[in-house]
């Protein structure tokens, strides 16, 4: 069964639930029992988008809300390496290193992006696929970076691209 990362999320809110809220008061917001809250807490059963916005609104957790809208939009994942340690200085070194690997990777890839369709070979489009993926696991490290950091110096990282989307027009 593949890992459902909101549950993740959820399981990791419920452990550090906002002073006054318990596990009942969570249920209740959906409204559902405990016993539901505790299988999507589990990956056991797939939340809804009914389910988790709620559940978002009451925890006020950034990291189960944006694992809510990722499920929803597809968004990129925060990056989960059981090899590494889930701490600030561990995701600082694994973006360095992801940040690395793409820029090793996006020289040889524009050499290909810029040649016309016609002369583009399959190994050209599978050099700007392995590049796209690359750029992509970047900025899933750069994501948890920018949470875990905010994590750490307490500061809410959704008021943040609030505050940015405001600024930018998003």
């Amino acid at each position: 069964m593949r890992e459902r990362k909101e549950a993740k999320q959820l399981s990791l809110a419920l452990g550090r639930l906002p002073k006054g809220v318990n596990k009942g008061d969570v249920a209740e917001s959906v409204p559902a029992t405990r016993g539901a809250l505790s299988r999507w807490s589990k990956g056991d059963r797939k939340m809804s988008h009914d389910v988790m916005h709620p559940i978002a609104k009451l925890l006020k957790d950034a990291f189960f809300t944006y694992s809510a809208s990722r499920a929803d939009y597809g968004t990129l994942s925060f990056k989960d390496d059981k090899r590494h340690k889930a701490d600030l200085f561990a995701s600082v070194i694994d973006q360095q290193q992801q940040e690395s690997e793409r820029i090793a990777k996006q020289q040889i890839a524009y050499q290909s992006m810029i040649k016309s369709d016609g002369y583009r070979t399959s190994k050209d489009e599978q050099i700007i696929d392995n590049y796209f993926d690359e750029y992509a696991e970047e900025m899933s490290a750069e994501l948890t970076n920018f949470f875990i950091e905010c994590d750490y110096n307490r500061r809410d990282p959704m008021k943040i691209f609030e505050k940015v989307n405001d600024k930018i027009g998003g």
